[in-house]
């Protein structure tokens, strides 16, 4: 089951499907159709799944399937990664239980992790006879540690993934709202016009062009009022 649901900060993806949130196609479609749901009003999008944050590819559902069918099921999943990636809003990861291999490239794949202090991150492709969380790993750590990572199919603590670059925060489970809500808050006066091509040039877009579509939607004379006259931005 994905569930969607709107708060004043916030907008949450919620998915417990089954005890490890394992995936397969219908856990791609079903999360791709959440994501279409969104509209022009989400400025953050928090994605949970629980107890586990995902336990990564349904195993038992590959082993049923041709060489030629796994490999349309990874090319589906990596064109709902991209479309995360290159979603128009921030997006965090909040982590709890274990986050491996697939499970793991869809944290990856948010603008930021957050992980309970009790939560695991692991890359056991090699153990299961896959290569994957590269790429994306790649791009958040050094090349020889995520090589490390990769080969060795190690899993990591939340200290380990945070003093790594892979986590950007650490909650508790007793101040989980706490914590993780003063992160979400830090976007709540900012620009979403600005959030949304600042992420851009970051995933898919030329810098200069963020820059100028940014110019363009005009929430800079708004900005910079504000911040001559000492009050918080109303963007409209």
């Amino acid at each position: 089951m994905i569930n969607l649901s709107i708060h004043p900060s916030f907008t949450h993806i919620q998915f417990s499907r089954n005890k490890g949130n394992s995936i397969d196609s219908s856990f791609i479609q079903k999360f791709s159709e959440a994501l279409d749901q969104l509209n022009s009003s989400t400025s953050v999008l928090l994605i949970e799944g629980t107890p586990h944050f995902s336990v990564g590819m349904n195993l038992e559902y590959l082993s049923a399937m041709t060489s030629s069918q796994v490999t349309d099921l990874f090319i589906q999943y990596e064109a709902l990664l991209q479309k995360l990636e290159q979603s128009p809003y921030i997006t965090i990861a909040k982590m709890s239980g274990y986050a491996m291999g697939a499970g793991a490239e869809l944290a990856l794949s948010c603008d930021f992790r957050w992980m309970e202090l009790k939560a695991r991150i692991g890359f056991p492709g090699v153990n299961v006879g896959f290569t994957y969380n590269t790429k994306r790993l790649q791009q958040l750590i050094s090349k020889q540690t995520a090589k490390r990572l990769v080969l060795t199919g190690a899993t990591i603590n939340a200290q380990q993934a945070l003093s790594l670059g892979i986590a950007d925060g650490i909650y508790s489970y007793l101040n989980k709202d706490k914590e993780l809500g003063d992160f979400i808050d830090t976007f709540k006066n900012k620009s979403p016009i600005a959030l949304k091509y600042a992420k851009a040039a970051f995933e898919n877009m030329n810098a200069d062009d963020a820059l100028f579509e940014s110019i363009q939607a005009g929430h800079y004379k708004e900005g910079a009022t504000a911040f001559v006259e000492r009050r918080k931005p109303s963007w409209g």
